[in-house]
């Protein structure tokens, strides 16, 4: 079956997206990721203001848009790799139009620059981020080099993620008139780098596979060896756990906030460990693993930040 017989554009669009990205995974992640930056930022600036703001639905949105552009970004950039090896895939299986592709890539970003507008300031954040994506959207004018090297291509490609962070505090800093010099950045560092490096781990540990598999999603083993790439992931969510341990005592956070990081470290570093040590790996079970993870630290924000506590923050 091909997209000549699926109907309209609404219909394949549709179609495609709860494939490719399903919005009841991805709106609730832009939920959790943009909340958590925001009653951070209150929390360390000083603000009392409400999360439930006209900003924090255009932050939710941006957040889910920004997402979402990435992906057809990486539809279109990769479709001849796709053609090759994922041919099941919407595009290459032809259940989907790449003018259809472009047509929501398009509509997309229009939404997201708009909806900046009307956040004022934090259109410049938006925009930089946005300047990001469409520099790993051409490979950074180097597309040959990088294709050849995956972990030259996770390093410049990966830390969208932290810009997207970054983007949170840059509606917040708008929404509340604070300027650059207003905002605490080695708090906000610390807190972007918490947040990013699981998505670094999920990155890597979502295309690793058994010794043996020859599976050609694998990128990071063959360059980084299977210990190396999975003590990458440890590192990475082992650095998360221990900003998040800081935060906690710094700043007086509920206990629920530090047993959710453990019991997240605890988990994961038992998945990589049995990754290791296991002939016979389910394919996705590490990066399920690391999905998981991600989704304890976010929520881990919303259970620290974002959530009132009676009597004050870490009462």
């Amino acid at each position: 079956m091909t997209a000549t017989t699926q109907g309209t554009v609404t219909f394949r669009i549709w179609t495609y997206l709860q494939e490719r990205h399903p919005p009841a995974k991805h709106i609730p992640l832009a939920v959790l990721l943009f909340l958590g930056v925001a009653g951070f930022a209150r929390a360390v600036h000083g603000e009392a203001t409400s999360l439930a703001s006209v900003h924090s639905a255009i932050g939710i949105a941006s957040v889910f848009a920004l997402l979402l552009i990435l992906r057809l970004m990486d539809e279109i950039k990769d479709r001849d790799l796709d053609l090759e090896l994922f041919p099941e895939r919407p595009l290459p299986a032809a259940r989907i139009f790449e003018s259809d592709i472009v047509f929501l890539l398009a509509a997309t970003i229009a939404f997201y620059i708009a909806a900046n507008i009307v956040a004022g300031p934090a259109i410049w954040s938006a925009l930089l981020v946005l300047g990001y994506a469409f520099l790993m959207f051409v490979f950074f004018f180097v597309p040959e080099i990088l294709r050849r090297r995956p972990i030259l291509n996770l390093a410049t490609h990966n830390p969208i993620f932290a810009l997207i962070a970054l983007y949170g505090f840059g509606v917040f800093a708008a929404e509340h008139g604070h300027g650059p010099l207003d905002l605490d950045w080695a708090m906000i560092g610390l807190y972007t780098v918490m947040v990013w490096m699981p998505f670094l781990g999920w990155e890597i540990a979502r295309k690793l596979r058994p010794a043996g598999s020859h599976d050609p999603y694998d990128i990071y083993s063959p360059v980084l060896g299977r210990r190396g790439a999975i003590a990458t992931v440890a590192f990475a969510q082992a650095i998360a756990v221990g900003i998040g341990i800081f935060l906690y005592i710094r700043l007086s956070l509920p206990d629920a906030y530090l047993a959710i990081l453990l019991i997240a470290g605890f988990l994961c570093g038992g998945a990589n460990l049995r990754f290791l040590m296991r002939e016979v790996t389910l394919p996705k079970e590490l990066g399920a693993a690391a999905e998981i993870f991600l989704a304890a630290i976010l929520a881990a924000q919303i259970v620290g930040f974002a959530l009132p506590a009676p009597g004050g923050l870490g009462s």
